[in-house]
């Protein structure tokens, strides 16, 4: 259904556009998605096997498998698979899971072992066998798929570390049991339902239960011989009663770290809500009516001790089993970043005293606890908690650009760190003090892509890497787009792949050698899998029937220069069926920078540079596509983009096959903004397509954003927006770079999308620009998406501005004059 508010005065239409609910729908050939990535790449134990899923617009549940002896054949296919519990067994097995079935391919044969009306199923691979509930038994089969026992009436299988267990309803109460192997043995029962497994070590296990007739949550700790009494963990009544979920961390044998979200008492809805200024926990105000409290909970006396309570009092374990975290979150507040500097208290836990004070916006703890590294003045910094002791590291601490934030990862063993750095590794040895510089490749960035990150508070976390096996690194160029891949095993460093103009995705380390596998593409070539061990080897070729659809496809790379002289980069995709002589008319897509479009598989479908646009369409109906860089300097955001915006298409100017007199501009998000603001600016386009964009910057800046839960004004001053200075330093500056002020200066149709859900840019940004150009008399279009948020996601929204975005351009660059919607929008009778 559709509702049109309808507001025509001279050249202006507003359309608000509602579609019920997401629906499978019939997309025309030109929408639909053939072409798919590669996702969740697999290699079995001997490395013959390799399995991956296919992964299109809407799903990702077929399941590949492929033969290294025999490369580019299809082994076996399956649709339904779950990816995350795909498991090649040790025997060379490959378990599979789908929706309501489950089973075991006899590799190297296609025999199968199989099982239907499955609810749950899982692979356990410390005993090597596999676990299912089938018509609610539990069935427990070895290696061979052969059922070694059952037992009837299994609700669930819960999982914790590497123990399993089984929650079993007999009448009115449940019952746990531990899985060993074939072997299956109670150790709880009880009245309440079993809800999770907390924690499992050799002598106890903890789990939550909910009592569903009084919902209560109870934490219990169980021995795992099932020959002790049950204890229940409890402080208070109020808490008790009151328990929503719960974290549990073993501290030592009898003590345990809990972290409670707890139910309180509701206020008064309708009382009034009042708003301080020296409030630095806004973002509290729209949780839920809970709080946090953290307790060490003995369970050998069954007596919780409480650590810490409420927003500004908090208490976070990191492994270490003498000291934990005290820190208030909201401390220093400002909302001017969203980067915070903590001040972090290391409490002991049986002094109860501080220890330490850390001042630092980044925390990362090593495997057992023992080491902690900071950031403190752009220098990493080592903690020694057993000896209380501090270190600067001679690293330093680089950005690679505003996104991107190298990491330092521990060994596993405790023994060494390595640090993400540009054009190198830096290692330091903890026993011997000495830091060590890995050297690598000259200007390109370094990640590590094999460590563990487990965060436990916002930025601080736990990173590790496995010492006994090859690091892998994965270096970027980011001017020239550029990657290669390597392996360092802590005494040299084996270049995998050397430094590529190709796509290099989808890196795994095979579990029993050195070897590498991943996926090649180019813009025009498809993802194609590859193993290296030394030597590479092409493994499968995707997408066959696609191979030789873009090889005809032609594009450049352009060079210029942005408003503060940064050297910046303009993808130019030509016409699929580019003729010399011929004029075609162009798109501009633009949001930041762009380069790495460069080498991305051009996929059908809706994916695309900006919503509504997928580029593959368009170079078919004959456009050329434009993706520029932009980077921002002192003159503000929308006054950056224009200039960047101007020197690219300078740099273009002679490909005589571009039509100028017909080229469109297109964004979303910020880039939404930037073509909003070039709009008011530019004389060069003939029509310009505007989704989800900020149009007033003072607005906005004074909003508050329920998607980031905090006031705005931080992606202005340190965030995407990059304004040189805070508004009460320059107000001109703002007003300047807001488009709506200037919306009587735009030159040519510009048609507005946005959702009326949107918590990132509120959608009124979309409506007050398009006020402002209806009140100015100039063309102008919006559509609102009920139910949407910031970008689209029901199909038939997707396939709905799709569409327009396609008439709107054809209409006003191609001349087709037969767009219903739009010839309704530019009459003077309905205007009248």
């Amino acid at each position: 259904m559709k509702v049109l508010l309808k507001i025509y005065s001279g050249m202006v239409m507003l359309i608000c556009v509602q579609i019920l609910g997401q629906m499978s729908i019939d997309l025309p050939k030109r929408f639909r998605n053939t072409v798919y990535d590669v996702k969740f790449l697999k290699i079995s134990h001997n490395d013959r096997w390799i399995c991956f899923q296919k992964s299109y617009d809407s799903n990702s549940d077929t399941l590949v498998v492929v033969d290294r002896q025999k490369p580019n054949k299809e082994f076996y296919q399956k649709s339904d698979v779950i990816p995350l519990y795909t498991t090649f067994t040790p025997n060379g097995y490959l378990f599979l899971r789908g929706q309501k079935s489950s089973e075991l391919l006899k590799l190297p044969s296609t025999a199968k072992v199989s099982w239907n009306n499955v609810k749950d199923a899982v692979y356990d691979s410390v005993f090597n066998v596999i676990l299912l509930i089938q018509d609610d038994d539990l069935l427990i089969a070895d290696q061979e798929g052969k059922t070694i026992n059952m037992v009837k009436n299994v609700r669930s299988i819960l999982i914790s570390k590497q123990r399993k267990f089984a929650v079993v309803s007999e009448g009115t109460k449940e019952s746990l049991y531990m899985i060993s192997g074939k072997d299956i043995f109670k150790i709880y029962e009880g009245e309440e339902k079993i809800k999770f497994v907390l924690d499992s070590n050799l002598e106890n296990t903890i789990i939550l239960t909910e009592n569903s007739a009084k919902k209560k949550n109870q934490i219990v700790s169980l021995s795992n011989t099932g020959q002790e009494l049950p204890k229940p963990f409890s402080v208070s009544q109020e808490v008790d009663l009151n328990i929503r979920s719960a974290k549990v961390f073993p501290v030592t044998q009898h003590q345990y770290f809990v972290t409670l979200t707890v139910n309180k008492k509701r206020n008064d809805k309708n009382a009034p809500d009042i708003w301080y200024s020296n409030d630095s926990k806004l973002e509290t105000k729209f949780y839920d009516d809970t709080v946090e409290c953290s307790y060490l909970w003995r369970t050998d006396s069954n007596t919780g001790e409480l650590l810490g309570y409420g927003d500004e009092d908090k208490a976070a374990y990191f492994g270490n089993p003498d000291y934990y975290f005290k820190y208030n979150p909201y401390k220093g507040q400002d909302y001017s970043t969203n980067v915070l500097t903590y001040e972090a208290e290391l409490v002991g836990i049986s002094t109860k005293k501080p220890a330490l004070t850390i001042k630092s916006n980044i925390i990362i703890a090593s495997k057992t606890g023992e080491f902690i590294i900071t950031l403190e003045n752009q220098y990493w910094k080592l903690y020694n908690l057993s000896e209380l002791s501090q270190k600067q590291l001679p690293v330093e601490y680089t950005r690679y650009h505003k996104y991107g934030f190298p990491r330092c990862y521990f060994a596993d063993n405790g023994e060494k760190i390595l640090f993400e750095s540009k054009g190198l590794l830096y290692e330091y040895d903890i026993k011997k003090g000495i830091t060590k510089k890995v050297p690598l490749i000259d200007g390109y960035e370094t990640q590590i892509l094999n460590g563990e990150r487990s965060t436990f508070i916002k930025e601080f976390s736990t990173n590790t890497y496995d010492a006994s096996k090859p690091v892998i690194i994965r270096f970027y160029n980011r001017e020239e787009n550029r990657s290669a891949l390597a392996l360092y095993n802590g005494k040299s460093v084996h270049i995998v792949l050397k430094p590529t103009a190709e796509n290099i995705s989808t890196i795994n380390l095979a579990s029993g050698s050195q070897a590498v596998t991943y996926t090649k593409n180019t813009m025009k070539d498809v993802p194609t899998i590859f193993y290296n061990n030394r030597k590479e080897q092409e493994l499968y070729i995707t997408n066959k029937h696609d191979l030789s659809a873009l090889q005809n496809l032609r594009s450049k790379t352009v060079q210029y220069y942005g408003p503060d002289g940064e050297k910046l980069y303009g993808i130019l995709i030509y016409p699929l069926d580019y003729h010399q002589g011929v004029k075609y008319p162009m798109l501009v897509s633009i949001y930041e920078k762009q380069r790495y479009f460069e080498n991305k598989y051009l996929k059908d479908g809706f994916e695309g540079p900006s919503d509504g646009i997928n580029i593959r369409n368009l170079i078919q109906k004959g456009y050329f596509v434009y993706l520029p860089d932009i980077s921002l300097g002192n003159r503000g955001t929308g006054e950056a983009a224009l200039a960047c915006v101007h020197s690219s298409l300078d740099t273009i100017k002679d490909i005589s096959e571009i039509d100028f007199r017909k080229v469109g501009l297109i964004g979303f998000s910020h880039g939404g903004y930037e073509t909003n603001y070039i709009a008011t600016q530019s004389d060069r386009f003939a029509a310009y397509i505007s989704g989800a964009g900020n149009s007033d910057l003072v607005r906005s800046y004074f909003s508050y954003n329920y998607q980031f839960n905090g006031p705005f004004y931080w992606q202005f001053e340190n965030g995407q927006y990059e304004m040189p200075k805070p508004f009460f330093s320059d107000k001109e500056l703002y007003i300047k770079n807001s488009p709506v002020y200037n919306a009587d200066s735009v030159r040519a149709p510009i048609l507005l999308w946005t959702g009326s859900n949107d918590q990132n840019i509120d959608w009124q940004q979309t409506i007050e620009y398009f006020l402002s150009l209806k009140r100015s008399g100039r063309t102008a279009f919006a559509i609102v998406y009920p139910n949407e948020g910031h970008g689209l996601a029901n199909t038939k929204n997707l396939l709905d501005i799709a569409v327009r975005i396609e008439d709107w351009f054809d209409f006003y660059l191609k001349g087709d004059n037969s767009v219903d919607w739009i010839e309704k929008g530019l009459s003077k009778k309905d205007a009248d």
